[in-house]
């Protein structure tokens, strides 16, 4: 989008960070978070509506339990 490595990677660092800070403060659910930081129509909204229709969530949890997964097998083979 032109920006540079370091601009683009503080861009997304500062991101993740105030995300985290303010479910830490609000103290809702992570689903509910989207309805604080969003605008209809807005960038946000679009970017989230996006990731939904091509399936990030189930991909997202699908990854985190075939790493679960493997992290059993790889427990096991060790104990072997």
């Amino acid at each position: 989008m032109g920006l540079s490595y370091e601009t683009s990677r503080a861009m997304v660092l500062e991101t993740i960070t105030g995300s985290a800070e303010l479910l830490l403060r609000l103290g809702n659910h992570p689903g509910e978070f989207r309805h604080v930081v969003t605008s209809p129509a807005g960038t946000t909204i679009e970017g989230i509506y996006r990731m939904e229709r091509e399936g990030i969530r189930g991909a997202l949890m699908k990854t985190i339990q075939e790493t679960y997964f493997r992290a059993l097998q790889i427990q096991k083979n060790s104990l072997e």
